[in-house]
């Protein structure tokens, strides 16, 4: 007995079979699967000419541990108990015609995990796909420990189980077998299983783990399309670790989402789900894209595959009626200069910068981020450079799942912003970024953060990068006392020749009715406050409740003034003691002329 194959996935095909291991034909046996490695998956197609009575004889496993005298079937995430099972499928509908189920078995008398079929159905001509799989999660974590350190650890297991070379004895005997006195071996042919589906438009199939695939398409006139293929749904998320979408390659609206989707069972682990939609697509360009997380794929399933393998992925088909015409495949558009790109963003990071639209126009962003019960740690905002305004930000409602954990989300679209000046940021909190991911990466790892490009019908030249002290003196600032450490306070004077309205924001702390960390304006020559961020008048800034903000204007005599900012010992730019503001870097008082250019007029 050789010990556990080191490949924990292979396909293999097997011929039809004309002779048993002891000698001598098999009497009307059309194909067999036998000899499995412990983490296997054997196939072979069958087409029958004409159809008859077939018998179907089979010996599976039961994962170790679960008898059938104590097995409740509730705790497991595999649903049904079988670790090696077998079925078949019709090979041009995709569908299941048979397959060997627990409930369904006897157990071999003097064995402890080995269960029996022997069944009859009925086949008509046509051509069927016979598959025979091996292995699971729990399976390849026991035989993955010494042997001196395999146990039963998880407690659920009976006292009585069975040494781990009594199971490799065991699965030798295991197969799949299918006879027929109706239908001879001279009408029935044999075929390599592919699963490739006739008139496919796309294919993405046989995927493996934490791969990204995108397929650019235009369509001509109004068609429907049929979009089939096999995902990973784990259970209890509510997002799909691997699925497929199409995105309107101008608008960049997502036309078809199957994460969103609550998709059917596919056979197999409870987490194995079967797309099969019909999407109807205008004329114009698309993406059709595919992706995988880092486990459970084609390449090695760790728990019962799927009973169509090998479309795990993605095929788009023409539906009804096929227009092949309607379609064609077009290369992707060269990749256009982003006029901002701040990616590959780290932990603790912090990317702006601030741009001019000199006319109202579109841009184009993609931003991954992370966020979790809505609330996000890792993001991008758009601020109107005046008076901080966030006129765009990522948020739960706009951005969709980008692959990987649960918790990454990815903006993909169209922003629409007036003329004006403003503020790109990105943030990072203290964990789960590039290449330092405490869960699953996104479909695409190098995107993690922001990139803006010109949007349709928009002229990048209309799109003007500028630094800090250019806008600064644009939109006439007279103080900035941010990024305000602890126990600071810090003073900053402007004069005014005539009375100016000014323009004041502040983010500071505060709670019950107090603040700690804020602002005033003190008139140097008497000495007088004439004005004071009051908590009563600040509204919520994002983060923690005490993070307040505030926007006002006022009217000034011409005169001497000082911009003040005081902070406490704790909570601040320097060290959040809780949930940092949305603007964080605006953490202090900015005052400027309130007559300064603004975005939209």
């Amino acid at each position: 007995m050789t010990m556990i194959s080191a490949t924990y996935r292979k396909i293999l095909s097997i011929g039809i079979v004309t002779a048993l291991a002891g000698g001598g034909a098999a009497a009307g046996e059309l194909v067999r699967l036998d000899d499995l490695a412990l983490y296997d998956l054997k196939s072979r197609g069958l087409e029958l000419e004409r159809g008859g009575s077939v018998r179907i004889e089979a010996i599976g496993m039961v994962r170790p541990g679960q008898e059938r005298h104590w097995f409740s079937g509730w705790w497991s995430d595999e649903g049904d108990p079988l670790s090696v099972s077998g079925w078949v499928l019709d090979a041009d509908t995709r569908e299941t015609v048979w397959e060997m189920r627990y409930r369904d078995t006897d157990t071999v008398r003097g064995t402890h995990s080995l269960v029996e079929i022997d069944e009859t159905i009925d086949l008509p001509a046509g051509r069927y796909e016979v598959y025979l799989f091996s292995g699971n999660a729990w399976a390849k974590r026991y035989f993955d420990q010494p042997r001196d350190e395999r146990r039963w650890w998880d407690g659920w297991f009976s006292d009585d189980a069975p040494d781990p070379d009594e199971l490799e004895e065991e699965l030798a005997r295991c197969f799949v077998a299918l006879s027929s006195d109706d239908i001879s071996r001279s009408v029935a042919r044999e075929f390599e299983v592919t699963g490739e589906i006739p008139g496919a438009l796309v294919r993405h199939t046989d995927v493996g783990d934490s791969q990204y695939i995108s397929t650019p398409f235009r369509v001509d006139r109004r068609a429907e399309f049929r979009v089939y293929g096999m995902v990973e749904r784990s259970r209890g998320s509510w997002g799909a670790a691997d699925y497929a979408w199409i995105v309107d390659a101008e608008t960049r609206e997502r036309v078809f989402d199957s994460s969103d989707l609550g998709l059917p069972p596919a056979g197999g682990s409870r987490k194995n789900r079967i797309i099969d939609e019909t999407v109807t697509l205008n004329p114009g360009d698309y993406v059709l894209h595919y992706g995988t997380d880092d486990s459970h794929s084609f390449a090695e399933f760790n728990a019962n595959p799927p009973h169509d393998p090998h479309n795990w992925g993605v095929t788009l088909l023409p539906a009804g009626d096929p227009d092949r015409a309607a379609f064609r495949l077009v290369d992707a558009p060269r990749a256009e200069q982003p006029l901002i790109e701040f990616t590959r963003a780290k932990d603790e990071g912090y990317f702006e910068q601030r741009f001019r639209m000199d006319k109202d126009g579109k841009l184009r962003i993609l931003s991954l981020g992370e966020a979790s019960d809505g609330d996000f740690y890792d993001y991008a905002w758009i601020a109107d450079a005046r008076g901080r305004e966030i006129v765009w930000e990522m948020r739960e409602h706009n951005t969709r799942s980008a692959g990987g954990a649960e918790k990454n989300r990815m903006f993909d679209g169209i922003v629409e912003l007036q003329a004006g000046d403003y503020v790109l940021s990105y943030a990072t909190d203290g964990s789960h970024s590039y290449q330092k991911w405490n869960s699953a990466a996104p479909f695409l790892p190098e995107a993690w953060g922001v990139t803006v490009w010109a949007g349709p019908g928009t002229d990048r030249r209309a799109v003007v990068m500028k630094d800090k002290a250019d806008i600064d003196s644009d939109q006439g600032v007279l103080a900035s006392l941010v990024r305000m450490g602890d126990d600071e306070r810090e003073a900053e004077r402007f004069t005014l020749s005539e009375p100016t309205e000014i323009f004041i924001y502040a983010i500071g702390e505060g709670t019950d009715g107090r603040m700690y960390d804020y602002g005033f304006i003190v008139d140097r020559d008497s000495g007088r406050k004439v004005w004071e961020m009051n908590y009563d008048y600040t509204r919520h800034a994002g983060g923690a409740d005490k993070n307040r903000e505030i926007r006002d204007e006022l009217l000034l005599p011409a005169g001497t003034y000082e911009v003040v900012f005081v902070s406490d010992g704790s909570h601040s730019f320097e060290a959040w003691n809780s949930g940092k503001p949305r603007d964080f870097m605006a953490w202090g008082i900015t005052v400027q002329r309130a007559d300064g250019p603004r975005a939209g007029r």
